[in-house]
């Protein structure tokens, strides 16, 4: 009887430990390729234990022709993809249609995430032009019908105006049913006094409420282009501090708006600013592995780290001809951070775990089928030569990464020598 106790056991073990390791999917991201500049379509990237993989969504549709300024997934709780948006189209089955009007254009960050307490409502969070200046922080909810296929767009739902300048955002990790959204924003229109700050609501099945300004030109250092946000990322630390850190995008001499190496960072409410002086930055990323660290892709150089506390910058990936120096920086679904080739068909990643961790990784990461390369993207025409390149967009999570685990449980038999019934 012990012999068909200890063979039952191996079974389950077996039968476990495929579940296990099946389970290591962590999950994926949907990226627009495109050959030179033709019509892009839409690829899954899904990230596990083992290499990417790079596979066409299906059915295959075409995204647009020329630079989009992001793309996203509406995923389900096993990372089956229901809809996903890439600029303006949202894409579901053999469908698509157009989910937000604009005439004038999004800021590069957008991020899905599911609704709390609900399995087919999704939350869209951008940033969009309603005018060549002025902007709206806005949300949408899309509905998904399981049944039919079909993913319902709501109107906009405006949080808050602003000027002039990039806003961006973060969204932290959903707790007892709720997350923030964090933003930076220039002033809404007529303001008085002046309202750039950086602000924060609270996400729920209720929908996004409670504007509170963390830090604001009326109570700090910081001036108008101090708020300008293109790329903005969130911590939090071991000791419970939120670390808020953002770059900037817009390039205005005449107005002084020309900080494009700069970092500012905030702790807690408190700012600071660091000048890396290393040309525009494409990206920023927190390090996971290492504590008060800051990656930066720098458009002279490539990959580097600011250490907030010290001020100290380091080189992390700085070849003699300078790559990866003008993208997003993004945490992958499997905890790594994941930047874009210059040429725009490789990805390239910080490892943020194991024996390598904190060291970058060039060769042999992802390289886009057919010489494809990323079409979500933003131009940017900055001195001394003024010539066109592209700085690319990768998306943001929906879900924060966590590793899964096995627990093993060794039970004592119950009655030794002999038949109970029962297997532990």
């Amino acid at each position: 009887m012990k012999k068909i106790a200890n063979y039952l056991v191996m079974c389950l073990f077996i039968i476990g430990f495929s579940q296990f390791s099946y389970a290591q999917m962590y999950g994926k991201w949907v990226v627009p390729i495109a050959f030179d500049g033709g019509s892009s379509t839409a690829y899954q990237l899904i990230f596990s234990d083992t290499p990417i993989v790079c596979e066409q969504v299906i059915p295959p549709q075409p995204t647009g022709n020329g630079a989009s300024p992001f793309s996203a997934g509406g995923y389900n709780a096993n990372y089956d993809l229901n809809f996903y948006i890439v600029g303006d189209l949202l894409f579901f089955g053999n469908s698509n249609s157009t989910w937000t009007q604009t005439d004038y254009g999004f800021m590069p960050e957008c991020q899905i995430i599911q609704k709390p307490n609900s399995t087919n409502e999704y939350y869209v969070f951008y940033s969009v032009f309603v005018h060549h200046e002025d902007q709206d922080l806005c949300y949408n909810i899309i509905t998904f019908d399981e049944a039919s296929g079909i993913a319902t767009p709501s109107e906009r739902i405006v949080l808050r105006g602003y000027d002039i300048g990039f806003g961006s955002f973060a969204i932290t990790e959903e707790l007892n049913n709720q997350s923030y959204i964090y933003a930076v924003l220039t002033e809404q229109d007529g303001s008085v006094p002046p309202d750039h700050g950086l602000y924060r609501w609270t996400i729920s099945e209720f929908g996004v409420t409670d504007e509170t300004s963390i830090v604001t030109a009326n109570d700090s250092f910081l001036v108008e282009k101090d708020f300008d946000a293109y790329n903005l990322e969130y911590k939090k630390e071991i000791d419970g501090s939120d670390v808020i850190a953002w770059t900037h995008g817009i390039f205005n001499p005449y107005q002084g708006w020309d900080e494009l190496d700069e970092i500012v960072v905030v702790t807690d409410g408190d700012p600071q600013i660091f000048d890396l002086n290393l040309g525009r930055i494409g990206g920023i990323e927190f390090s996971t592995c290492e504590d008060n660290i800051i990656y930066a892709s720098c458009t002279n150089v490539g990959i580097v780290k600011l250490n907030y506390l010290t001020g100290v910058v380091n080189n992390l990936y700085t070849p003699a001809t300078p790559d990866y120096s003008r993208t997003f920086l993004q945490t992958a679904p499997d905890g790594h951070i994941y930047g874009v080739s210059n040429d725009g068909t490789h990805l390239g990643r910080i490892l943020q775990s194991g024996t390598n961790a904190g060291t970058f990784e060039a060769e042999g990461v992802l390289s886009f089928p057919y010489f494809n390369s990323v079409s979500t993207y933003k131009i940017f025409t900055d001195p001394p030569l003024y010539n066109e390149l592209k700085y690319y967009i990768l998306p943001e999570n929906d879900r924060v990464y966590v590793p899964l685990q096995e627990t093993v449980v060794v039970e004592p038999e119950s009655c030794p020598d002999m038949y109970d019934g029962e297997v532990w």
